[in-house]
């Protein structure tokens, strides 16, 4: 899916819920304890903001 249509209007209306594979890999940073020695930046909201507060780190916000 794409986001230029609306298709995923049409798949979330249906039920499907986006899920962000980045939240692997922050959990994974988090895991690690490196959180706390990269400096994470990240565009607002479900561009990335909103995954990096679920895990618990913090970051710069453009």
């Amino acid at each position: 899916m794409k986001g230029t249509d609306d298709v995923v209007e049409r798949a979330i209306a249906a039920g499907a819920k986006p899920v962000a594979r980045a939240i692997y890999f922050l959990k994974r940073v988090k895991d690690l304890g490196v959180g706390r020695r990269i400096s994470l930046i990240t565009c607002p909201n479900p561009m990335g903001e909103e995954e990096v507060e679920s895990v618990g780190l913090e970051a710069k916000v453009y």
